[in-house]
């Protein structure tokens, strides 16, 4: 049986469908007085180039950003932390902010290449 550590693992690299992590995550809830994992720039280059790559959908990034989008659990890099935020927000509400497409998420992981970013105005 996997650890709730190693169930946020699979989630932030995304090696499991979402329907089988998702149900484990809920047996250990949002809340957490710590965080246990942390997202990077490296997860969300290698989940966009596997969108890029029509490894997954628009639905599967979607469910992922919403999956990872205000759990406790998980912490955002600190030297990238504002970028992350902006980007997981972004994927996971796509009717707020722009609908997922090839030309976006070029752009995005374009933005995710560059070192350092430290002007989020063109997001």
């Amino acid at each position: 049986m996997k650890t709730r550590t190693q169930w946020l693992n699979a989630l932030l690299n995304f090696n499991q469908p979402i329907g089988e992590i998702v149900p484990h995550l809920h047996d250990f809830g949002w809340d957490s007085d710590t965080p246990l994992v942390v997202l990077n720039r490296q997860h969300l280059c290698s989940i966009l180039q596997r969108y890029l790559d029509r490894k997954l959908s628009a639905e599967d990034l979607e469910d992922w950003a919403n999956t990872i989008e205000g759990r406790e659990d998980i912490a955002y890099d600190d030297e990238d932390e504002e970028l992350l935020e902006t980007l997981i927000f972004e994927l996971a509400n796509p009717l707020l902010t722009a609908p997922l497409s090839v030309p976006l998420v070029q752009d995005r992981l374009e933005k995710l290449n560059r070192s350092p970013i430290t002007n989020l105005e063109h997001i």
